[in-house]
């Protein structure tokens, strides 16, 4: 955090003292969900910079209206800078969120313990998301909502919070309960949405970066989902493979090891290739 004087117009007496953050990691949680907020909705990024600056600074609105372009320009945007870089952290923010007395759980960080299942399931969301947010921003909500209930969901029973803090106490992933549970979600403010949306990119690109071999569309930026049903064939292809067992003990291996798995095919059918070439 820097602490910085904010002037209303050139030469001012009696400038604005406020702290703001250099950098992703300093926000609060709910700095972080107006954040992204604006993220998701603002398309300028002149216009995006001086609203959330204007919001971690706590700058009231007739403050900033009174302010000098020049000084807007001159000061608020260059704060802005570390905004504008694409959200990097993969700890979650938000490790719950509560409805109605009842409270839905988030992955690990970095969504560790995400299943194969979840995932796919999380890839049509965010697919869903990105083919309507151009034309139809209310349906894409509505698949963010989905995003939301596939990673978030109620404690199991009795699971013993004290004995094991840090294992997953979510109820097993039921993708029958994802439209219901998004229904129950909707009832949270669309910034925790889009707080959710940028947490799993994060997740997602630093997945990109360690397993290209399974987001190969573009290694520079973030890969789109494969087009459905691309994740179920590769479940799929694994459990045709036997090593794991059906598809549905497929479903449930963790998303890493099956990244994993497609890294070691690959690798392997490399070797063979090599084998085969030198054998000739």
């Amino acid at each position: 955090m820097i602490t910085v004087n904010i002037n209303r117009r050139i030469n001012d007496s009696k400038p604005i003292a406020r702290q703001v953050p250099e950098q992703w990691g300093e926000l609060t949680a709910e700095q972080f969900a107006e954040a992204a907020c604006l993220l998701c909705t603002e398309t300028e990024p002149a216009t995006l910079a001086v609203k959330l600056m204007a919001h971690l600074l706590h700058l009231p609105n007739g403050v900033l209206r009174s302010m000098n372009e020049e000084v807007v320009y001159a000061q608020l945007i260059p704060l802005a800078e570390f905004a504008l870089k694409p959200y990097d952290i993969t700890d979650v923010s938000f490790p719950f969120f509560t409805v109605d007395g009842e409270k839905f759980y988030a992955p690990a960080n970095g969504c560790a313990n995400l299943r194969a299942s979840e995932f796919n399931f999380a890839e049509e969301a965010l697919m869903g998301y990105y083919d309507n947010k151009a034309e139809q921003p209310a349906e894409a909500i509505k698949h963010l909502y989905h995003l939301m209930a596939v990673l978030y969901r109620p404690a199991v029973n009795g699971y013993d919070f004290k004995r094991n803090p840090d294992g997953d106490c979510r109820e097993a992933f039921n993708g029958n309960l994802t439209p219901h549970y998004a229904t129950v979600l909707q009832s949270l403010p669309v910034k925790y949405a889009y707080a959710t949306l940028l947490w799993y990119m994060a997740c997602r690109n630093a997945w990109q970066k360690n397993y290209p071999e399974v987001f190969p569309e573009n290694k520079n930026e973030p890969a789109e989902p494969l087009p459905i049903p691309g994740y179920y064939m590769l479940m799929r292809s694994i459990a045709e493979k036997g090593t794991y067992g059906n598809f549905e003990q497929v479903e449930q291996m963790y998303v890493i090891n099956m990244f994993n798995e497609v890294v070691c095919a690959i690798t392997e059918n490399e070797r063979l290739k090599e084998m085969q070439d030198d054998a000739q």
